[in-house]
């Protein structure tokens, strides 16, 4: 589980530099990148990193990724902000 989020990370260089049209796999990797650091107990590292990525979506206009923005709400919640949770989750 360790390698995990690191191999994610590795992956979004590769798509970023050497592909064209892959918003959708990117968005993906980001996702599971996320997950992946939830699952390695590096809660505030996930949230940053959803943050940023919903962000970027919204400035693009990607729903997909703005709908699946649960790694935003994890890092309130663990840190016992449920009303920050609940303004960071999509509507």
């Amino acid at each position: 589980m360790a390698r995990g989020p690191a191999r994610f990370a590795e992956l979004q260089v590769i798509l970023r530099e050497r592909c064209q049209g892959v918003s959708w796999e990117i968005a993906n990797t980001e996702l599971w990148l996320c997950n992946a650091l939830i699952l390695s107990g590096e809660i505030a590292t996930a949230a940053r990193r959803a943050r940023s990525a919903l962000r970027e979506a919204y400035e693009r206009g990607d729903r997909y990724t703005a709908m699946h923005s649960l790694p935003c709400t994890v890092g309130d919640i663990a840190a016992d902000r449920p009303p920050t949770a609940a303004a960071s989750s999509p509507s």
